[in-house]
């Protein structure tokens, strides 16, 4: 009698949770931040114009890893209305929408990591005992 043996494995790898790759989120925030930069800088002088002080600012705040604060995002968004606003002509402009892209993204990244630490924190003293 032929006795064939099976072996079943069984592996289990339980699922990544937001708040355990924060660091990631946050290198990938100052990234797209720093691509977004480059990528207005590439676009000219005319995506620069009235800009100036915006992207020093999003630069330093960059270099000085404040990646979490509200300045960073309001910065972002300075950034952006202006570019929209006095450069309507870089709409379809696939380096404008790439620029657009990567500081949209990163303002995104940094409002969910302050988000999820902040429910964490809220978590955190729910659990705590009252005395």
């Amino acid at each position: 009698m032929n006795a064939q043996e099976h072996k079943i494995e069984f592996h289990y790898e339980p699922p990544v949770r937001e708040i355990d790759n924060l660091e990631v989120k946050i290198a990938n925030a100052a990234r797209d931040a720093r691509d977004g930069l480059n990528g207005i800088r590439e676009l000219g002088y005319g995506a620069i114009s009235g800009n100036e002080l915006s992207i020093k600012t999003l630069n330093d705040t960059v270099e000085h890893r404040r990646i979490l604060t509200d300045q960073f995002r309001h910065t972002i968004h300075l950034i952006l209305a202006n570019l929209a606003r006095s450069h309507p002509e870089a709409e379809g402009d696939s380096a404008a929408d790439a620029a657009w892209r990567d500081l949209n993204r990163a303002s995104y990244l940094s409002q969910r990591v302050s988000d999820l630490i902040e429910g964490e924190q809220m978590i955190r003293k729910k659990r705590q005992p009252r005395s």
